[in-house]
Order: structure tokens, then C-alpha cells, then sequence
């Protein structure tokens, strides 16, 4: 089993979605810089765990689902704690 995504599709998932993950992880930790970087470390989970993906919802939704999970991650953080 070939567990590397294809890069050309990688691309286009980055292309039809980075906008609205920017969107959505700066609603949560408001700020750019911080989104950007967020958004990035969903892709690089998106493109390694991408052969666990099994259907069950759409592939926005799962996208979404990681970039939520890794903003609350960073909300928690006893690095981001600090800044408050």
C-alpha cells in the first residue's frame, strides 16, 4: 500500500481549501501569523494521514476537523497561556 499522497492533489487541496482553513483558524486564535502556521501543520497532517481517511464525511469537513483540533491544541498551550 502507497502511503504518499500525490502532490499534483495535494496542490489542488491546498489551492480549494487554504483560504477558508486561513479563515477559520484565525476566527479561532486571532491572529495571521499564527493561523498561517496552523494551516500549514494541517496540511502536513492532511498529506500523512491522508491514507487514513476513509469517506465517512466529506474531505472539507475532515480538513476542517484537523485544522479545529490542531487551533484548540494551540489555544491550550501553555506557550500561547503566556500571552494572555
Amino acid at each position: 500500500m502507497n502511503d504518499h499522497i500525490d502532490e499534483k492533489f495535494l496542490r489542488e487541496v491546498m489551492t480549494d481549501h487554504g483560504t477558508s482553513l486561513l479563515k477559520l483558524v484565525y476566527s479561532y486564535v486571532k491572529n495571521w501569523t499564527s493561523a498561517e502556521d496552523i494551516v500549514q501543520e494541517t496540511f502536513i497532517t492532511f498529506s500523512q494521514k491522508y491514507h487514513q481517511f476513509k469517506g465517512n464525511s466529506s474531505l472539507k469537513t475532515w480538513l476542517y476537523q484537523i485544522a479545529i483540533n490542531k487551533a484548540k491544541d494551540y489555544l491550550r498551550s501553555p506557550k500561547n497561556r503566556l500571552l494572555w
